[in-house]
């Protein structure tokens, strides 16, 4: 028998998918907060690891320095290549390490 006031509740409505995909997105933002913070703890610890909490004395490093580690350099104010180092990599005048 056909009842035609009766509305018909076959599947989901728009209202529904929505929540649901607005819920997949929330769980996926905090699943992926969660997994950077910890990321960004682990590389914290790697740097510290490599001398310091310095990343671009790390790229400094990695990038122009060819003697094997550890190697110590001083950077003065008033040199061209210093300053440009300390330009470059936001260093200021002092004596670093590389690993």
């Amino acid at each position: 028998m056909h009842y035609p006031h009766r509305r018909s509740e076959k599947g989901a409505t728009m209202v529904e998918y929505g929540l649901m995909v607005a819920l997949i997105a929330v769980v996926c933002i905090a699943a992926i907060t969660a997994v950077g913070a910890k990321t960004n703890a682990i590389f914290g610890k790697v740097t510290d690891g490599l001398g310091g909490n310095n990343t671009e004395l790390t790229v400094y490093c990695a990038s122009f320095i060819r003697e094997p580690g550890p190697y110590t350099f001083t950077l003065q104010a008033g040199y061209p290549f210093d300053d440009s180092v300390m330009a470059t990599y936001h260093l200021a005048p002092g004596t670093y390490t590389c690993p």
